[in-house]
């Protein structure tokens, strides 16, 4: 099995799982994640390279493997948290939600592959259901490898942030950068209003569809708070930024976990799904 590690800092030697939190953000080429104690100090960040598109065994040996190359052997960790990074995914109201219609839910927005599974769970803070489409192969494997683990989309991470965040006073957006796909969500006041993910070419693609969901929802530019992060914005797309919006600031990734002077230097914000 061929992998490359991109990344990996660590406070000490080594720890032990079942008494760490670990959160793993997956994607097609590689995944990234962080280890958390009781104390919410990070105690790890690192970042893979490795094939996760096959099937269910090479997704789950692949896992093993990369953990294993840190020394970590034992992923009976007290808690698991696999982010998916998906755009297949639609938002239910809570009093609506019927479990059995969640194929009937995603396919209103995208359409479904065999080789997708669909997952959903309930955000209390907004009364809503995520329901959300990932490879079949990511979930399968992850849980023969890790049983015990709690699956949800970007989405789901980047909304309860929002929440616990917004000014319930004021409009609020938060834009997510990952690759060429920006993940946009606006909280209307104390309302949620608005998800969904854009895939932009350039940094006028990206305005362009943020001022288009502001119109839509009746938002003037001037009234909102625009927070940015994810994956490190060009000097032309933050510029761009700055020029159409008046109030323009980074999340907060340190919102709830504490980090030592062993990560000074490293940027948090491309980690963010996994600290927030």
């Amino acid at each position: 099995m061929s992998f490359s590690l991109v990344q990996y800092i660590k406070t000490e030697d080594s720890f032990l799982p079942d008494e760490m939190r670990l959160s793993i953000c997956l994607r097609a080429n590689g995944f990234s994640f962080s280890v958390i104690d009781h104390s919410f100090r990070l105690k790890a960040v690192g970042e893979f390279e490795v094939d996760l598109s096959q099937g269910i065994t090479s997704v789950m040996r692949s896992i093993k493997e990369c953990f294993a190359s840190l020394d970590i052997r034992n992923l009976k960790f007290e808690k698991i948290k696999i982010i998916s990074l998906t755009d297949k995914q639609v938002w239910i109201p809570y009093k609506l939600y019927d479990k059995t219609q969640d194929k009937n839910y995603i396919q209103t927005v995208c359409n479904v592959l065999s080789s997708e599974t669909i997952l959903s769970t309930t955000i209390e803070a907004i009364d809503a259901v995520s329901v959300f489409a990932i490879p079949l192969s990511h979930y399968s494997g992850l849980k023969v490898a890790m049983p015990t683990s709690k699956y949800c989309s970007q989405q789901e991470i980047l909304t309860r942030y929002l929440f616990d965040v917004s000014s319930f006073a004021t409009n609020t957006f938060l834009l997510h950068k990952r690759g060429n796909t920006f993940d946009m969500l606006i909280f209307k006041g104390s309302n949620f209003v608005f998800s969904n993910s854009f895939a932009c070419a350039n940094a006028m693609d990206m305005i362009y569809y943020l001022l288009f969901a502001l119109s839509r929802l009746e938002i003037d530019v001037e009234d909102i708070n625009l927070v940015i992060t994810g994956d490190q914005y060009s000097n032309e797309e933050f510029d761009t930024l700055c020029q159409y919006v008046r109030n323009v600031s980074f999340a907060n990734p340190l919102e709830n976990v504490k980090v030592g002077f062993e990560f000074d230097g490293v940027d948090l914000q491309q980690y963010f799904l996994l600290l927030a």
